[in-house]
């Protein structure tokens, strides 16, 4: 089929520029409409089938002076601190000192899309994400989280704390 007869099959399949155009784009609209769509699904889907543990965790101890001005909060009954990103958890962690011989430790991370939750504010931990709250038990206080943090298992000698995999 030479040029002509190419050009002359195409005039008669009513193809216009317009047309062409017209398709093209809503072929693309589409295409990334449900690329967004794909995209909202998935960020709200739950689809881990063990939330509460840490992604990519290292699995190691961690110790923290908690004489240090970054951790001094934890000297006294009821103080909180967080911390960043570490060997035994990606996301760092949330500490409570619960007595005077205890400090607890939980994962910032939240066990419904696995955002990291800030540090406590009165007593409460807020996810960013989607709004889910935890107390200082690690518990969830408001949804959508479906179960508490991962907690960790401390040892407190003196100023030393050791954090350990639960």
């Amino acid at each position: 089929m030479d040029l002509s007869e190419r050009l002359d099959q195409i005039n008669k399949s009513n193809i216009t520029r317009r047309n062409f155009i017209e398709n093209s784009i809503k072929g693309i609209g589409a295409a990334v409409a449900s690329s967004a769509l794909i995209s909202i699904v998935n960020s709200c889907g739950g689809y881990n089938s063990n939330p509460t543990s840490p992604q990519n965790s290292g699995g190691s101890s961690v110790t923290l002076d908690i004489s240090t001005s970054q951790y001094s909060a934890l000297q006294n009954v009821g103080g909180t601190a967080a911390t960043g990103a570490n060997s035994l958890d990606p996301q760092g962690l949330l500490l409570y000192r619960e007595s005077q011989s205890a400090i607890k430790a939980y994962s910032r991370q939240c066990t419904h899309q696995q955002c990291t939750v800030g540090a406590f504010q009165n007593g409460i931990s807020t996810c960013p994400c989607h709004g889910s709250q935890y107390n200082t038990s690690g518990s969830v206080v408001t949804g959508p989280a479906p179960s508490p943090l991962r907690s960790y298992i401390t040892k407190l000698d003196g100023n030393m704390l050791t954090i350990s995999p639960s």
